[in-house]
């Protein structure tokens, strides 16, 4: 963190690579700049002078689509907290898993009419 500080650039280590205007699509950028933006890269944790991030994979993908057609299949078998688990655990592991944002909000919207309040059987 800091390292695209307008103070002191000579102490930074993009003056020592040659780099004192970087693209504002450079990862480095990006991190400390646009976080939220990065596709591939989720934050973990930060602070001041340090961010952690978890690099999604393609076997991340492919498992939460798996748990997205999971929470699919609980939904239609009127199993919302199974469904609710199932999508959350698939945007855990890629927020941008569409089935599994459409399976949450159709949970939410049923848990709204209260269907299955008290338990996870319709009533």
């Amino acid at each position: 963190m800091g390292e695209f500080s307008e103070v002191a650039p000579q102490q930074q280590m993009r003056y020592f690579v040659d780099a004192l205007h970087p693209s504002t699509n450079s990862p480095a950028w990006v991190f400390e700049n646009r976080s939220e933006e990065s596709r591939y890269f989720r934050l973990l944790w930060g602070n001041r002078k340090y961010r952690v991030f978890r690099i999604r994979t393609r076997a991340d993908e492919a498992r939460a689509r798996s748990y997205a057609v999971e929470a699919r299949e609980a939904l239609e078998s009127a199993r919302l907290d199974r469904a609710e688990e199932r999508a959350t655990a698939a945007l855990m592991l890629n927020p941008e898993e569409g089935e599994a944002q459409s399976v949450l909000q159709h949970a939410g919207s049923l848990r709204e009419q209260r269907f299955g309040y008290g338990g996870d059987e319709p009533r």
